[in-house]
């Protein structure tokens, strides 16, 4: 399984930058955990926003506030499924947790 670590980026006003070591044939794939909870995918986007708001150039600029848009897309889908899940009597994505 893939590990997901963090780094500095100096380039950015120090924003963390996120890096997928993939293993096993070279195929990515986000650790479960983290596909299901919606703060996760909210983070991503705030970060992308911020990065957007340091950016000078107008076309990456929009780029990276469309991809912040999907970011909170993913979270409002990582909330249906922890719904999906809790109406189905299955354990939600928190339930590795404890109580």
């Amino acid at each position: 399984m893939p590990s997901l670590r963090s780094n500095e980026d100096g380039h950015a006003g120090n924003a963390a930058k996120l890096t997928l070591e993939v293993k096993n044939g070279g195929v990515a794939q986000m650790p479960s955990s983290l596909i299901n909870e919606p703060e996760y995918w909210r983070a991503r986007a705030e970060e992308i926003r911020a990065l957007a708001d340091d950016m000078k150039n107008p076309d990456a600029q929009e780029t990276m506030l469309k991809v912040a848009d999907d970011y909170d897309r993913l979270a409002k889908r990582a909330e249906a499924r922890a719904v999906g899940l809790m109406h189905s009597g299955q354990p939600g994505p928190m339930s590795s947790l404890g109580p």
